[in-house]
């Protein structure tokens, strides 16, 4: 019983996994994109005498893209560890330990 529970759970993860595979790449890759326009921003920010509009826009911009792409990574996360409680609350509430 044991071994069921925990090969329909490695299934349920790698089902899971292959799903969003894509998704999870791209969402990375934004968000390695996001951190570097947002180190260049930041670095043109402190090398300026001035600091005009544009630059202002660029910075909460890239801010705003990095947060919503980490945002789509954490719900990944968040997807696998669901199923997972719910497997182990399901056997919990049979009765198996």
């Amino acid at each position: 019983m044991e071994s069921d529970l925990m090969g329909r759970t490695l299934k349920a993860l790698e089902h899971l996994n292959a799903l969003y595979r894509v998704d999870r790449y791209l969402s990375m890759a934004a968000a390695v994109a996001s951190f570097l326009l947002l180190f260049y921003v930041a670095l043109q920010a402190f090398t300026r005498t001035e600091v005009r509009w544009e630059l202002l826009a660029s910075f909460f911009g890239a801010s705003g893209f990095l947060t919503a792409a980490m945002l789509r990574i954490a719900y990944f996360f968040n997807e696998g560890h669901k199923l997972i409680a719910q497997i182990v609350k399901a056997e919990i509430d049979r009765g198996g330990a």
